[in-house]
């Protein structure tokens, strides 16, 4: 059977390994090896464990990325080629070690097909390769191959992000023509691929809906994931608050508002400090927790959730009816928590604003449960299951044609 490589270089969180295991554990069952390239591996390894010790055909390597800060970073990311700009394309020598790094890399697995979640270094390098290439991922990581790079916000004139592309390009084909990869014409090649399976809803989709577009839905593990992590709420009355927030500025400041509620709170925050591992051990209202939990669990049984407007958990609180406040750190979370606005079962707020929206969507709370509810209904889970087997039936189209 074939070999397929699964990229993950750009994004944090659980989202991008969510999806991959569930699209893994079907090609794993039709015989096919895996080698997960991955930006982060120990929770790659952890996630993926199940499949691994069901299957054992899981290799696993890391990814190259820029983790740093370029001096010359953009503090707003008017544009997609600006996300590329901030995340290495913006420094030459960056990018040039990027493209090597991946082509080395690429060279050395070999695989039969790229499916690749927010990997636009391993489209770019892999378009000379004979091999198929499939884009895998939600609307923001699949962005519609246009000249230029879709907008994000209208805070440029088309004029300079044209101008901005431009040279975004010659840095990106001076690092190509280094390694004997041929040259692009426009930035909107990385995205010309064999396939694009766009694993969202198109209420979800950070963009805006697209015509003419198969949304295939969100893909969740079949297996139950992190079994040994399942909820365990405070024992006090009262609706039941679900929160995944990581560690930044505004943390502490957010769980003093979520205990004051006197409601059971139980808060997910991976790498948590542990002075607030401390504070929080023995307080009635608020439990910590550092590992991730099995959120299909945990959403079964929440009336709220508080995120910051991850898509994974933002679509899976969508499906299972679940109301959710937003709190978003970057201009994805913003996007996604827009779109979601606008199904009338969300609301959002800087990240230090949550003292002032959690009082009034706890006070609204039952109208909102009952209008997410509705749209839980609206969204099927046969659409789901239907577009995995869409996926599954195009990969072996394209290995075997």
């Amino acid at each position: 059977m074939a070999h397929i490589a699964l990229a993950w270089e750009l994004g944090g969180g659980f989202g991008h390994l969510s999806r991959l295991k569930t699209l893994a554990g079907e090609l794993l069952a039709a015989g096919h090896q895996i080698t997960l390239i991955a930006r982060h591996l120990e929770p790659a390894r952890e996630v993926f464990s199940p499949l691994f010790q069901q299957f054992g055909r899981v290799g696993y390597v890391q990814a190259p990325f820029y983790n740093g800060h370029l001096p010359n970073s953009l503090e707003q990311t008017p544009a997609y080629v600006h996300v590329l700009f901030n995340v290495g394309y913006g420094d030459s020598e960056v990018l040039g070690r990027l493209v090597s790094n991946w082509h080395r890399l690429l060279c050395e697995l070999k695989p039969d097909m790229l499916i690749a979640d927010h990997s636009p270094t391993a489209l770019m390098v892999s378009r000379d390769m004979a091999i198929p290439r499939i884009n895998f991922g939600d609307g923001f990581t699949c962005p519609l191959p246009t000249y230029p790079l879709p907008t994000l916000h209208n805070a440029l004139p088309r004029s300079v992000i044209e101008n901005d592309e431009a040279h975004v390009l010659s840095d990106c084909n001076e690092a190509l023509e280094a390694q004997g990869i041929s040259p692009m014409k426009e930035l909107a090649d990385i995205y010309r691929v064999n396939e694009t399976f766009l694993m969202t809803l198109r209420e979800l989709d950070h963009l805006g809906s697209r015509p003419q577009v198969n949304y295939g839905g969100v893909l969740f593990p079949e297996s139950v994931q992190f079994e040994h992590q399942k909820p365990v709420w405070p024992p006090v009355y009262g609706p039941k608050i679900f929160v995944y927030l990581k560690p930044r500025e505004y943390l502490a400041a957010q769980l003093e508002v979520l205990e004051q509620t006197g409601l059971p709170v139980l808060a997910c925050i991976p790498d948590v400090p542990f002075a607030l591992v401390e504070k929080y051990a023995n307080r009635p209202y608020v439990k910590l927790l550092h590992k991730p939990l099995n959120t299909g669990l945990a959403l079964r049984e929440a009336q709220l959730v508080v995120s910051h407007g991850g898509h994974q958990l933002t679509a899976e609180c969508l499906m299972a009816g679940t109301p959710q406040i937003h709190l978003p750190l970057h201009l994805e979370q913003q996007l996604l928590a827009h779109r979601c606005r606008k199904t009338n079962c969300s609301r959002f707020a800087h990240p230090s604003e949550l003292g002032l929206v959690l009082p009034q969507v706890l006070e609204n709370l039952q109208n909102i449960s009952h209008r997410a509810q509705q749209r839980a209904f609206q969204i099927s889970r046969h659409q789901q299951k239907h577009s995995l087997g869409r996926c599954i039936a195009l990969i072996n189209y394209w290995l075997t044609g």
